[in-house]
């Protein structure tokens, strides 16, 4: 069987509501997911224009072995 396929914004919210439970992870951050390839990938950024990569990465990642990105 086959991945499930989401759209950018509902991998989006799923990503953001995982990662606020993160206490290392700054309050009012964004995600954004791109496609990459094949697959797609997450970028975040905070308020204070910092990219805390490993807040969104370990999401992203478990997030990438149930879902593809909708075209």
């Amino acid at each position: 069987m086959g991945k499930a396929t989401k759209t950018a914004t509902k991998l989006e919210a799923l990503i953001l509501s995982k990662m606020q439970t993160l206490s290392e992870c700054p309050p009012g951050t964004t995600v954004t997911v791109k496609r990459h390839g094949e697959t797609w990938e997450a970028l975040m950024m905070s308020p204070n224009n910092i990219a805390y990569e490993h807040c969104v990465a370990r999401y992203a990642a478990v997030l990438r072995t149930e879902y593809t990105l909708a075209e």
